[in-house]
């Protein structure tokens, strides 16, 4: 059997693979964590969009609209300014 060196093994080349796969893998969660961040500040803005909408439109009333738009922004207390 010729002495082959930990460098000229053939499963050297998977090792290499299998550290590209790994990092790749990092990369993809580490985009799609972002993602999902990002889907949710978008989210909770077109929802206080909607809300001002119903305002508008009148189907909710003030306080209505107050205590959801609290809600919504993740405030605490109460605040009566619209």
């Amino acid at each position: 059997m010729p002495n082959v060196g930990v460098l000229e093994a053939p499963f050297f080349g998977l090792l290499w693979l299998g550290q590209i796969a790994f990092w790749i893998l990092v990369v993809i969660v580490i985009v799609k964590l972002v993602q999902n961040h990002n889907d949710g500040s978008r989210s909770s803005g077109a929802a206080l969009g909607l809300l001002e909408e119903r305002y508008a439109r009148g189907e909710i009333t003030r306080e209505e609209f107050i205590e959801r738009r609290t809600v919504l922004r993740g405030e605490t207390g109460s605040q009566h300014t619209a």
